[in-house]
């Protein structure tokens, strides 16, 4: 039977729900919350945008410490082993990039509005700024 005359069954949502197991929102306020949730996330997203295109304009050494320091959530002394530099040394290029970081979002503004989340928001993200071809970390 050719697909134009074939005539389609009408099925409903709650048979549906059923058979497919399917969840269906439970009120049009779970919706709302839904998409106050969607849009929390695209605003930090665009956020994380911001930040990682500022981190662009940094020496490569900077941009190392405060990828791994925030987006990986690696500690000091992990840093400091990937690195193969000193824990003072690592301390101290997180602690001027943070602040160049920070003067240069200062000169163009707040970013979407409200100041900088705090890294731990970040968390979600993936942050490939520095891996090579083979997927192995380049510093």
């Amino acid at each position: 039977m050719p697909y134009r005359r074939r005539r389609r069954r009408l099925l409903s949502l709650d048979f549906l729900s059923e058979r497919h197991k399917l969840q269906l929102p439970d009120s049009a306020g779970s919706l709302e919350e839904q998409a106050l949730a969607v849009e929390a996330r695209l605003e930090r997203y665009e956020v994380h945008q911001t930040i990682v295109r500022l981190m662009e304009t940094l020496p490569v050494g900077y941009q190392a410490v405060l990828a791994l320091r925030y987006f990986e959530k690696k500690k000091l002394a992990e840093i400091s082993e990937i690195t193969g530099k000193n824990l003072r040394t690592v301390k101290s290029l997180l602690s001027r990039a943070t602040g160049r970081l920070k003067a240069r979002q200062a000169a163009i503004g707040p970013i979407g509005g409200p100041p900088l989340p705090p890294a731990p928001d970040l968390a979600g993200m993936k942050f490939l700024l520095f891996t090579n071809g083979q997927g192995e970390r380049v510093l």
